[in-house]
């Protein structure tokens, strides 16, 4: 190999680590802007959600792994506060682009939660009540 190749070989090594680095940094900060973005839509969507005021929960705009995270924190804050019902509002699921993923998932997570009752809203199929 002559010194010409060792130095582009070299080169390339060192430019491939940097952006290596930089797609690691990109990464974390898509991460940390997302978990912002969704914090940002669960409390514009339920603004007396942190003031105690619990009769619902709205999932809307939220990924799967955020709303589960988020309804598993709905339901402890429910039964510290003593609620007897809430209502999860998972949608319809007309806006997925195949069958909807959230309320099916929501309703197998809350069906394996000790200590409470969930089924559908009667009128509003986009609702899961929940009652302690």
């Amino acid at each position: 190999m002559s010194y010409i190749d060792e130095f582009s070989f070299s080169f390339l090594n060192f430019i491939t680590y940097q952006l290596s680095d930089q797609r690691k940094i990109h990464e974390e900060n898509a991460r940390r802007f997302h978990a912002l973005a969704a914090q940002e839509t669960f409390n514009a969507l339920n603004r007396r959600h942190y003031e105690g005021k619990l009769p619902r929960c709205n999932l809307h705009g939220l990924h799967l792994d955020e709303a589960i995270a988020y309804t598993k924190d709905h339901l402890a804050r429910c039964r510290q506060a003593g609620t007897n019902k809430t209502i999860i509002v998972v949608g319809k699921g007309s806006h997925s682009q195949a069958d909807s993923k959230l309320k099916p998932m929501i309703l197998k997570m809350l069906e394996a939660t000790d200590g409470i009752v969930a089924g559908m809203h009667k009128k509003n199929e986009g609702c899961i009540v929940v009652e302690f």
